[in-house]
């Protein structure tokens, strides 16, 4: 006799959990006729392996679609990079990621050899592209971003990645650095949100180490910071991480966080802008000191390493605040002399 209520409530609860991935599958392929229909897009890119799912889809000439979220188990299987997921491309986000180009090369000293790791809608290869490099490597794992790059986003880049001076690799930018024999007078690095698995791969301090050999002298790594879904501390571990390696940093915000590194003093050129210059060696040092002392733990256990995985674990823990709290209390930290030592040097 007591079968009977055990039986029904685990066809109840069978019946919950199949519910969302009926609808999700239901959801998927309207979602994808939708995004077909509407950008023209490929069936194969759209299904293109994914790390996320846009709320609205922005177009080059201003029009948008609201898109429904789907449950949490199909969201990976839409679209993929970051860049191409939050932009489709509205002007605002193309203008910010040209930072992720202009920032570095404020203080580049040689227009040699530079490398763009990650290709996404191509704007930071195109922002890149129009200073005189005399070649640009681009690293990018999967053939789908690149394909999408060349062709529905090649209005919005320029077909800068068809120009002569720019060679595709399709390989992870770390281990390009790794067998790479030449040297880069700029590393630019634009990937997606860290909590995102395997990205801190491009975080931990093994990568700086291996970058920054891979850099001339004078040579100029930029990193993506990202201000959103995260913590002060957090912002502070990246820095942290990366001033274990390098002795010369800058950090600009523009909507979101620029990290320019280098072995050796940067210097701006006399037209650089450097209104956005919130932190600079010294003072970025004694932020993430004061951060430490608020929070009682050493600047060494900031440090992510690909052993401790500390940003790939601590970063999803804070995917909620917003940027607001963080960036207020970053730019509390400028001190605008900070600049004008920058160019003085």
């Amino acid at each position: 006799m007591s079968d009977g209520p055990d039986r029904g409530r685990r066809w109840v609860a069978a019946a919950c959990l199949a519910a969302p991935l009926v609808a999700g599958a239901a959801l998927s392929r309207r979602v994808r006729a939708a995004l077909v229909d509407a950008r023209g897009l490929s069936d194969g890119w759209v299904d293109g392996g994914g790390a996320g799912f846009p709320r609205t889809l922005h177009g080059p000439t201003g029009e948008a679609w609201a898109l429904p979220r789907p449950p949490r188990r199909i969201v990976s299987t839409y679209l993929c990079a970051d860049e191409i997921l939050a932009a489709l491309v509205s002007p605002d986000r193309v203008v910010g990621v040209s930072f992720f180009a202009d920032d570095p090369a404020m203080f580049v000293r040689r227009f040699g050899r530079a490398l763009v790791v990650g290709v996404g809608t191509g704007v930071t290869v195109q922002q890149t592209a129009r200073y005189p490099f005399e070649r640009i490597d681009v690293a990018e794992l999967s053939p789908g971003i690149v394909k999408a790059a060349r062709g529905f986003f090649g209005g919005v880049n320029g077909g800068v990645l068809d120009e002569p001076r720019v060679h595709v690799r399709l390989e992870d930018g770390r281990n390009l650095l790794v067998v790479e024999k030449d040297r880069y007078d700029l590393v630019t690095v634009e990937l997606t949100s860290i909590w995102f698995s395997g990205a801190a791969n491009l975080y931990n301090k093994e990568f700086y180490e291996v970058a920054a050999t891979k850099l001339t002298p004078g040579g100029v790594l930029s990193q993506w910071i990202q201000l959103h879904h995260t913590t002060v501390r957090e912002v502070a571990s990246q820095m942290a991480t990366a001033r274990a390696v390098f002795a010369h940093a800058a950090f600009f915000i523009r909507g979101q966080g620029v990290l320019v590194l280098s072995a050796e003093p940067l210097r701006a050129r006399v037209e650089a802008d450097l209104g956005d210059l919130v932190l600079a060696d010294e003072t970025m040092d004694a932020f993430i000191d004061d951060v430490c002392d608020k929070g009682g733990f050493t600047r060494a256990s900031l440090v992510s390493t690909d052993d401790n995985l500390r940003l790939e674990y601590a970063t999803p823990r804070n995917n909620v605040p917003s940027a607001a709290a963080v960036v207020e209390g970053l730019r509390a930290q400028r001190i605008p002399e900070v600049a004008a030592r920058l160019r003085a040097r």
